[in-house]
């Protein structure tokens, strides 16, 4: 094995355990150095791989973004790097900078970044409902429910998705199915807050009042606050 090989290696199980410890922006300084002292621009495609996760840990979006734009401009060839991480990389950057997408509100391109990671992993449950999510947020209600359907399939103990299925479901006026849904995640993941506002929710819309004001309740312990209901 080269030295080059031990080199990117070394500097990314050390990345990765300074990411296990929370220490976000010591790796974004780590890397920033990483980058300022390589000579070949295609050794540096880990390390704004790496920073850019970071970024998105640290809240500065943008930044997220414009790393990963770097390294999905490279073309790594059959460089020793693409040896080592085959496509790991790109799903990656893409399931990071989709989430980068999301929290600037650019939902359309998070959705193109999700259905890219799809493409590398359909077997990921998690980028299905990521996907679902985002479709919500631009009112492709069925578009929405379509993902998490397939999410579920694939994880069928996946609370998170059938809490954002009943949502959508809501959305579309089907409020039984929406406490249905609610009603598996809780039973699923009694703590998951949202599932009991959603189902108080679609319970006021079924005028079942007492049932929403014990959700309510519910998710008020779990320390939802009422004035965040929209």
């Amino acid at each position: 094995m080269s030295h080059l090989h031990l080199s990117h290696i070394y500097n990314w199980l050390l990345m990765q355990y300074y990411y296990s410890q929370g220490k976000h922006q010591e790796v974004v300084d780590y890397c920033t150095k990483l980058i300022s002292n390589t000579c070949e621009p295609v050794d540096t495609a880990v390390y704004y791989v790496q920073r850019g996760r970071e970024y998105c840990q640290l809240g500065q979006y943008q930044r997220a973004v414009d790393d990963f734009d770097k390294f999905l401009s490279m073309d790594l060839g059959e460089s020793v790097l693409k040896k080592i991480f085959g496509t790991t990389l790109y799903a990656i950057s893409y399931a990071w900078r989709a989430s980068a997408y999301h929290s600037l509100e650019q939902y359309q391109k998070a959705i193109d970044d999700y259905s890219k990671k799809i493409n590398l992993t359909p077997k990921d449950a998690v980028s299905y409902q990521r996907r679902g999510t985002a479709y919500a947020w631009l009112v492709e209600y069925q578009k929405a429910v379509d993902d998490f359907n397939i999410a579920i399939n694939l994880r069928p103990k996946y609370a998170l998705a059938y809490q954002r299925r009943g949502r959508a479901f809501a959305s579309l006026k089907e409020y039984q199915k929406a406490v249905d849904d609610c009603t598996t995640a809780i039973n699923i993941n009694p703590k998951l807050t949202d599932a009991y506002v959603t189902r108080a929710t679609a319970y006021r819309w079924l005028q079942k009042l007492d049932l929403a004001a014990n959700d309510d309740k519910v998710a008020e312990k779990l320390g939802y606050k009422p004035q965040q209901r929209k």
